[in-house]
């Protein structure tokens, strides 16, 4: 049976409903997932050092941190609307090597949205004070006591261990 031109219309039609309500023309219509931030210090979450996001988004999304050398550090999937959440740049109490840290955010169809880079300098700490506590005898000295005042100048978290 040979396609008339009133069937070959209808079923242009259709296709072009069915991919509309299936996302694929309807997202590039409407400009598709967008991704943004309003703020992202580092903060110490629970001896984590992370950046805290606050996010909006239109759509479900992705977001991956990557370290120094691509390395993905951290992953996450952020539902739509604005919100926080902490994205780990290492692992619990350890200070974070210097360099330049990406965080990138994907839509559904894993096409990057957002991109922002983080450069961050090696640590800098300087000994403001150290105070030493001695006990001795005849035949010995030991150190007993040690308080030092130290002040992190760098925007990195710098952790004693």
């Amino acid at each position: 049976m040979p396609l008339t031109k009133t069937s070959a219309i209808f079923i242009v039609i259709v296709l072009f409903l069915v991919s509309i309500f299936s996302g694929c023309i309807l997202d590039d219509m409407l400009g598709g997932t967008s991704f943004s931030l309003s703020s992202s210090p580092i903060i110490d979450d629970e001896g984590f050092p992370a950046l805290s996001l606050s996010y909006t988004c239109s759509d479900a999304v992705t977001v991956k941190l990557y370290a120094p050398g691509s390395k993905l550090v951290d992953s996450d999937y952020f539902l739509k609307g604005s919100d926080t959440a902490s994205m780990y740049l290492g692992a619990y109490m350890e200070t974070i090597s210097a360099g330049r840290y990406s965080l990138k955010a994907y839509d559904s169809s894993n096409t990057a949205i957002f991109t922002k880079s983080y450069s961050f300098s090696g640590s800098d700490v300087s000994i403001l004070s150290c105070n030493q506590k001695w006990w001795s005898n005849t035949y010995t000295t030991m150190l007993i006591g040690l308080s030092m005042n130290v002040r992190n100048y760098g925007v990195l978290l710098v952790y004693t261990y």
